[in-house]
């Protein structure tokens, strides 16, 4: 290679000079308008209405798989507390009322004792007579 083709190819390119043509505008609209927010905001809160219906439903159509689990207020027997006796500093003792049966319910430190001492009309008869 001769010394003026080496002087040409690493030869420095002159300055690229400025064009005058308009520069790119700016977005000028907003990302999100408050319409597309307001109707997302919207979806979400009726899909989080719809789930909570479906688990409503979902709890009571299957609350026989899961025995343990605490029953709403007013769906079984009413308990009502008839009296209640502290036997000593750990221990009182509860006359209990379940649908017409009576029952002594007994807690203290070492555990709970339960015994049925009858229904609550025959009481409620005896108490009447005697």
């Amino acid at each position: 290679m001769t010394q003026s083709a080496i002087a040409a190819s690493t030869a420095v390119p002159a300055t690229v000079q400025p064009t005058t043509a308009a520069p790119i505008p700016f977005r000028t609209d907003p990302p999100v308008t408050a319409t597309s927010a307001l109707s997302v905001f919207l979806t979400a809160l009726v899909l989080l209405a719809v789930t909570a219906v479906v688990l409503m439903w979902l709890r009571r159509r299957w609350a026989h798989l899961f025995p343990g689990r605490i029953t709403p207020a007013g769906s079984g027997p009413r308990l009502e507390v008839l009296k209640s006796v502290r036997l000593s500093v750990a221990a009182r003792a509860h006359v209990v009322d379940c649908a017409g049966e009576r029952f002594l319910v007994v807690e203290s430190a070492r555990g709970i004792a339960i015994e049925a001492v009858g229904s609550g009309e025959s009481a409620r008869d005896e108490s009447r007579h005697g």
